[in-house]
This record gives structure tokens, sequence and C-alpha cells, in this order.
């Protein structure tokens, strides 16, 4: 890509052929790093150099493509943009460049500046193009490139050129879930229908890179981004000595047991004195070691409330946490920890990465992709994880945004990567309908919930304990429903079960037509429409836990009428137990019983499984709409 020199048919352009919602299209975004190393006094240094060129197709990308702010390290000349150059083409081919005059330098904190521009003489169908050199000193670890943006990406890439002492491995993230993967010589190519990707020890290249758009139930678009970090894994000494600048993870565990704000929280008592005192008169010599962590657990969870704040690192000392009452997740946790290792049990700190802060690792022991710390405890041949951080979590249920797959043991005896499984997840709905001959229907309906789901429904019980929240839930597929009743069990949540017992009423419920009445049975579900739209996923499907639903009704059939018409049973099975959907219907004397289940054993699914899965909660939403006929049964 050559300065100023842009094809018409970019100029010409209007709508991008690849994507005609796209309100711009990045057309080319190239760049080439360099790794110099250092002679004499001169330290080592990276160079990357950039040129970046966007089509603007709508007036709603200005703001956002139209402005620009490129920070950079100023604190010991760490950074420095060079040779920067920046204009606007119009469609037409007039160009207007960005003066000196109109660029801005920000100093926006001790260490870091900014310089912000914006492109003038903007319109629709205007390309906006700029360049620069980055010269910086933070070699270890370079800036990461980006090949996917929240607009289509017509081309990007990025050519790596190390003449320093440093070697460097290449962490890739991009093309796991693409179907089609190709290696040719030292390059492998993914490629996903007419995107592709080039990746090389040397380039790095994509094309047709599609809008990053967040779909449902996944964990962060980072994790789906594609994108290259490089970070230094060794170096040679001027002398020609080898240096490691990967520790192993043995000793990054060590040094995090040794770290004055880590492990020695949890390893000196002085660091928890004051919570420990409060906790041993509830403790005793005849407690066994599940009641001693139950008890601890429970006792940190009702004393100490979670800011919010996800980290593994404790601030300043537990003993001060705990006078606070409160604490971010690692203090919380390694409450727990202390206490339950002061009382000799078998117990050990798990660091993992939030849903949202995006996947891990596991061949380099990178410590800042960990960002929240859960308890193991070892008792017999099972292993206990443990969450304080929510009042109503029980134990083996650690926060939602913490089922990230897996977690890393910080331990001597078990250091280890360690999977963060939760048992299925399952609501079961149970009701019983008497319809009159005028078609008004009486119900009950048992809402059972275990784990997550029975969190959610409990803390919803806490806000409102005349569950009037579930006439407005009815109302979606009833909307005459008047509820008469809700009684909550299990409120406690030690169990970590919940259930509801709900009296309603649907007046006219049963649909009359002649000498027929039409019910619907079902009268809820977590799924009002199919959460799987589109036609085809570009992401996997990522739910934080396996999960089932079941509805089991039972219809009272009037007197004077029979049954005239049940819908067909059926059933649909994802590949390897993955996932299923049965519906079923029976009749016996005068009653029917219908019975419904989705359920999901798996919690990832592959874009090529995309369609199999929507097509399972496409059945359950169409079955459930489908109705019971009954006949007014002949006098003659």
């Amino acid at each position: 890509m050559d300065w100023a020199d842009v094809p018409a048919e970019d100029l010409s352009m209007t709508v991008y052929p690849m994507d005609s919602s796209a309100k711009a299209v990045v057309l080319a975004d190239c760049g080439r790093i360099r790794m110099i190393a250092g002679i004499g006094d001169n330290r080592t240094q990276y160079f990357l150099e950039r040129h970046r060129r966007v089509k603007l197709l709508k007036r709603q990308a200005f703001d956002e493509y139209g402005r620009m702010k490129l920070f950079f390290v100023h604190r010991d000349d760490r950074e420095r943009i060079e040779e920067f150059q920046a204009q606007t083409i119009l469609p037409n081919g007039k160009v207007y460049r960005v003066a000196a005059k109109d660029i801005f330098k920000t100093k926006e904190n001790e260490w870091l500046s900014s310089m912000s521009f914006a492109f003038p003489n903007l319109e629709e169908g205007a390309i906006v193009e700029f360049k620069y050199q980055l010269a910086s000193a933070d070699v270890i670890e370079p800036r990461p490139w980006y090949f996917q943006e929240e607009i289509p990406v017509r081309f990007s890439s990025l050519v790596i050129k190390n003449s320093s002492r440093i070697s460097y491995v290449s962490l890739f993230n991009g093309g796991e879930h693409y179907p089609e993967k190709e290696e040719q010589g030292t390059v492998t190519i993914y490629r996903n229908g007419e995107t592709s990707l080039h990746y090389g020890p040397e380039l790095i290249m994509m094309k047709n890179a599609p809008a990053l758009t967040k779909e449902e139930f996944i964990t962060t678009l980072e994790d789906y981004r594609a994108k290259i970090r490089l970070q230094g894994e060794y170096y040679f000494t001027r002398g020609g000595h080898k240096e490691n600048l990967f520790t192993s993870w043995e000793k990054s565990a060590q040094s995090l047991l040794n770290h004055p704000q880590f492990g020695q929280q949890f390893l000196k008592k002085r660091h928890f004195k004051k919570l420990s005192d409060e906790v041993n008169p509830l403790l005793s010599p005849e407690m066994g070691p599940e009641e001693i962590m139950e008890t601890i657990y429970e006792f940190v969870q009702q004393n100490v409330a979670f800011d919010g704040k996800k980290s593994f690192w404790v601030q300043e000392n537990l003993n001060k946490a705990f006078v606070q009452k409160k604490g971010n997740a690692g203090e919380v946790n390694l409450m727990c920890l202390a206490l339950l290792k002061a009382n000799e049990l078998e117990a050990f700190p798990i660091l993992t990465s939030t849903r949202d802060h995006g996947k891990m690792y596991r061949h380099y022991p990178l410590i800042d992709q960990f960002n929240y710390l859960i308890v193991g405890v070892k008792i017999g041949e099972k292993v206990i994880l443990l969450d304080a951080t929510d009042p109503m979590q029980t134990i083996n249920m650690p926060s939602p945004m913490a089922l990230n797959k897996y977690g890393w043991v910080v331990d001597k005896e078990h250091l280890s990567w360690i999977d963060i499984k939760v048992p299925l997840c399952r609501d079961i709905y149970g009701s019983e309908l008497k319809i009159d001959q005028d078609g008004n229907i009486e119900g009950k309906m048992r809402a059972m919930f275990n784990s997550y789901t029975a969190l959610v429904e409990r803390k919803l019980h806490r806000d409102d304990a005349t569950g009037e929240y579930w006439k407005r839930r009815m109302e979606d597929f009833a909307t005459d429903v008047e509820l008469e009743s809700v009684e909550a069990k299990d409120v406690g949540g030690k169990s970590g079960k919940f259930m509801n017992d709900i009296l309603f009423s649907v007046p006219n419920g049963a649909m009359a037509a002649g000498d027929y009445l039409y019910v619907s049975p079902i009268y809820y579900s977590n799924f009002l429409e199919n959460p799987f739209q589109l036609k085809q996923r570009e992401y996997p499907v990522d739910f934080p836990y396996p999960f089932e639903e079941r509805y089991v009704v039972s219809v009272l059939v009037p007197d004077g009428y029979q049954v005239e018409e049940l819908p067909e049973s059926s059933e649909s099975n994802l590949p390897n137990n993955a996932g299923k959907f049965e519906y079923k219907t029976s009749h016996l004397d005068n009653k029917v019983q219908v019975m419904l289940t989705l359920t999901l054993n798996e919690t990832t699914f592959a874009p090529e499984s995309y369609e199999g899965l929507k097509s399972l909660f496409e059945q359950m939403i169409s079955r459930r709409s489908e109705q019971i006929v009954l006949k007014k049964i002949s006098d003659k």
C-alpha cells in the first residue's frame, strides 16, 4: 500500500460488498515490527511502522473513525511517535492533510502521553489514512497487533523482523474456531468462507475479516478476535550467555507464595490474627473436616462483603480487610484459605480468569492473564471449590463469572491446572391444570431450581417475597394470568436448592371454538424466544454451565369432553450426547400428560455445531406452544 495511492474502485465505493450494513471498513492496516539490538550504550528497541486506511461509508462513523488518539509511554523516554502523517482523501480524489498545528500532544498521567487529531473535511465515502513509526524500549512484551475490529477489515498484516538478541514466543489467537486449516510448510492457513488467516514465522495476514459483533452466550469478544502478542522468552548477553525471561510455573508459584501481598497473607498468621480470633470460638475438636470447612466458609460469607473488584492480590493485609468488613475477590477468598490452612485442612489457592477477562494460556507462566481467585479444599479423594464472594452461594459453586473452564493451583504439593466444572443445573416445572367446560383454567405449578438458577431465584425472592414477578413472567405466555399465591421453600439456601409453589388461574385459558377446546399447557420458560437467531455463527457458543429445563404438565379433561387430538411425541439428539430435546404426550382416563425436556450436557459448541444447537432450541420454542384438542362428547 503506497501513501495516497488509492485505487479508483475504493474511492467510488459506496457500500462494502461483503457487509452492506457496515458504516466503515478498514481497507488495509499494515504493520512492520523490527527488533534492533542495542549497540554500545544504546538500549535494545523495537520499531513499529504502521500504515492504516479506512473508508467512511456512513456519517455514523465520523466520530469514531474520523478522530484518532495515539498513546505512548513518555516516562524515561521509553516510547516516541515519529514520521507521522495523516490525510483525508475524498471520493473525487481531493486530498486534505492534517496540519502540524492540528496535532495535539497531551500528558495523560505520569507514564502516558497521547497524540490526538481529527481528519479534516469529512464526507460520506471519504477515505482517511495515517502512518507513523513507534520507537519503543518495551522489548520484552511489544504491543499486540489486532487483525479484527468492530468494523470489517479487508486486509491486515504484520511483518516481524528480529535482529535483536531476544527470542520471542508468539501468542496467537483467532484461528482456533475456523472450520478449515491447512499447513503449507511453516505457514498455517485458516479459512472460514471468504475469510482467511495466514500465520507464519515472519508474516501474519488476514483477509476479509468480518466485523466483531457480540453474540449470545460467549465469554468475551477478545477470546475470538484475531490478534498476536509477542512475549520475550530468553535472550543472549553480549558475552553469548543465555538468560531466560520466562520463569517456570514452579518458580512463578514460589514467587507468588513468597509475595507479601499474596502467599504471605495466608501463610503468616499475623496477617489474619483478628480474623482467626473471631472464628476460633465457632470451631471445636469434635468437628470433622467438612464441618470445619462449612463453618469457615459461612463465617467469611456472612461477615465480609465482596466490593466487586476482581483481583487475587491483597491490597494491604487480611486483618484490615476483615475490620473493614469488605474486600476484593482475592481478599475475601484468601480469608477462607488462611483459616482453612490454620485449621490443618488441605486447602490451596486457584487462580483463574473471569469470563469477561479472556481465556488463559496454559503453556506459558503469564501471571497477568489471571484476575480472580477461588479456593480448593481436598477432603479424602474429592476437591471442593469455594468462592465466598456471594453470601448466597453454596460450596462447589464458584461465581458464574469465574466459570472459565479451568484454573491454576498455586501450591507446592498440588501445582497443576484443574478443571473448574460444576454439576448440571436443572430446572423442573411440574404443573397441574384443571379446565372447566367454559375453558377457564385453574393451575398450580411447582418450580424447582438447583445450583445457579436457585441462586438467581433466591435473590428474586429476597427482593420481592410476594413473588409478584411470577405474574410478569407468566403474562408472556398468557396475558390474562391471575396470580393467586406464591410460596417459597428452601429459602435458607444451604442445600443449593430453591422451590416455588404457585397457584394461578387463566380465564378463558383454553380457547373455545364450537364443540372444541384448544389448550396450550405450558405457562413459563426461561427462553421466551430462541436465543440463536443468526443464520450462521462466527464464534463458538459458550454456556457458563450445563443445564436442563424440564416441564411436566398434567391436564385434567373436564367432564363432558374427550381428547380429540394430542401433539405427537418426538426426540432429537446432538452428537456425542452434547444435547437433547424430548417431547412426550400420553393420555390415561381423564388426564393428559405432557413432558418437554431440553438438556445441554456440554458447555461449548463449535460454530459447525451451531445449526444443530439452534434447531434444538427452535423445537423447544415451537413444540411448547402446540395445543391439546378436546371435543365435547355428543349426547346422542
